[in-house]
């Protein structure tokens, strides 16, 4: 069940993966956070302005908004 179209990935979920990653690096690249997306949802092609939302909530979720 791993397996998603773009509609059931939300920038919440794309935050979840990136968030340790971030936490390591803040200058992640969309490219390394899409990169991340995909290793955990097989199928995912995150947007842009999806992986940015994902990216800012990530970063809101470790220092707080």
């Amino acid at each position: 069940a791993d397996r998603f179209d773009h509609a059931q990935l939300s920038s919440s979920m794309i935050a979840n993966v990136i968030c340790d990653a971030l936490k390591d690096d803040l200058e992640l690249s969309r490219k390394n956070a899409r990169s991340l997306v995909q290793q955990r949802y097989r199928n995912a092609k995150p947007s842009y302005n999806k992986l940015w939302r994902g990216r800012e909530k990530a970063i809101a979720q470790l220092f707080g908004s």
